[in-house]
């Protein structure tokens, strides 16, 4: 999949295809894999945490996508933004650079995988500022539950896998942080019902916002 043909494409469409081809050749370099760069360190002890609970980890997945698995897949609406020229990095008409970790979603659920981490290069669109560019490293991870799991705990099956997962993040900064303050904001986010931040407090300081963490559950 992986192999990409060529066409007969606007001039801004051909921007983009330059543009997605550029940042590909900068992902070769290996730099995410050496010992000791931070992510790398960072993706370990995030792993180490997580793997009883997400025994399936992935991290070599292609960085080129079809098209209906960075929107269709994973329910973008057709008239979005996010698909135009502007928003994302074309290969081609129907192969583009994830935007997400999302977009190996669907293939990984269909193979029968109910809970599994993702993580990799995604290229959302945006400006390079002090601290914005074009490229950055996501891990996500995915748990599907079952009516068995939460039907004797007095909770819907939503509330119930957001607790979990809000637990399941908590211990994830303790992890990381140690015996930090922290607390959860509800928010708005596009594609995600609900919706909700976790922050944490540092050196007393003013809230230094860590990280955003998103729960979903579709029909």
């Amino acid at each position: 999949m992986c192999a990409s043909k060529s066409l007969s494409i606007s001039h801004e469409a051909l921007r983009s295809v330059n543009t997605a081809i550029r940042l590909l050749m900068l992902t070769f370099n290996g730099l995410k894999f050496m010992a000791s760069m931070v992510i790398t360190m960072l993706t370990l002890k995030l792993i180490l945490f997580l793997i009883d609970s997400y025994p399936y980890f992935y991290e070599f997945l292609c960085q080129k996508v079809y098209f209906l698995q960075n929107f269709d897949d994973v329910l973008v609406p057709p008239d979005h933004v996010s698909r135009s020229y502007n928003d994302t990095y074309y290969i081609d008409s129907q192969t583009v650079l994830r935007c997400h970790t999302s977009a190996h979603q669907a293939e990984l659920l269909r193979r029968g995988h109910t809970h599994f981490l993702v993580t990799g290069d995604v290229y959302p669109r945006d400006s390079i500022d002090s601290t914005h560019y074009p490229v950055f490293h996501q891990m996500e991870g995915v748990r599907v539950f079952f009516p068995g799991d939460w039907e004797t705990s007095g909770m819907d099956g939503t509330s119930y896998a957001a607790e979990d997962l809000k637990k399941c993040l908590e211990g994830l900064v303790q992890h990381l942080f140690g015996n930090v303050e922290m607390r959860w904001i509800d928010t708005y986010f596009p594609f995600t019902n609900p919706s909700f931040e976790l922050e944490i407090y540092f050196q007393k300081q003013a809230p230094f916002h860590f990280a955003v963490f998103t729960f979903c559950k579709e029909g």
